[in-house]
């Protein structure tokens, strides 16, 4: 029974001993976090007090030049220059890579979709990207397999139902001119023509 009694003695002792490393060790994790001045000044805080980390997450600053109902990524207009928005103010739609898009780094026949001011998709035109005039959206040479000829853009596969009355001619699977028909486009196979004025 003393045996018993003296192991538990000991274990008791040693708990005791450890039970103030163990604050010192809480008390530096909590001093950690307090600010020099701060509200919680020598390691002890009131319950109504403040610290600069509770206002971190607190409403945004409504001063001069903040607006407090636009989302964090807007508020500015000054990113920086690490700041890398290929679309930023364009209108929805699909561009070339080479075709108006802000610093965008891909390869030529990319073929980026905007949305919102984002790139929401690209991809990555076999047969090289075609730019035309706005507001008609670019798209992938259509050309590639094609016979050589005058196409009106509706019977070219994967071209853009926007870009139906568009007069294509091809040549060795490239684009070699292209025209928006003011009148619309007659699909005569590979002798399609623009409808006169």
């Amino acid at each position: 029974m003393s045996r018993v009694m003296g192991a538990r003695g000991s274990i008791a002792l040693a708990l005791a001993a450890a039970v103030p490393a163990l604050s010192s060790a809480c008390t530096f994790l909590v001093q950690f976090h307090d600010a020099p001045g701060g509200a919680c000044e020598g390691g002890s805080c009131t319950e109504d007090a403040t610290s600069p980390e509770a206002d971190a997450f607190s409403a945004p600053d409504t001063g001069p030049g903040v607006d407090s109902g636009a989302p964090e990524a807007e508020a500015g207009h000054d990113a920086g220059a690490d700041h890398y928005a290929p679309c930023g103010d364009l209108a929805n739609g699909f561009y070339c890579a080479d075709d108006g898009l802000h610093g965008f780094v891909g390869p030529a026949a990319d073929l980026v979709q905007c949305q919102d001011g984002g790139v929401f998709k690209v991809t990555l035109c076999d047969g090289g990207c075609l730019p035309l005039p706005a507001p008609f959206p670019d798209a992938c040479n259509p050309c590639p397999g094609q016979p050589d000829g005058f196409y009106c853009g509706r019977d070219l596969p994967g071209f853009p139902a926007d870009n139906a009355d568009f007069l294509i001619e091809c040549q060795t699977s490239n684009v070699v001119q292209s025209v928006a028909c003011a009148n619309g486009c007659k699909s005569d196979g590979t002798s399609s023509s623009c409808y006169p004025p």
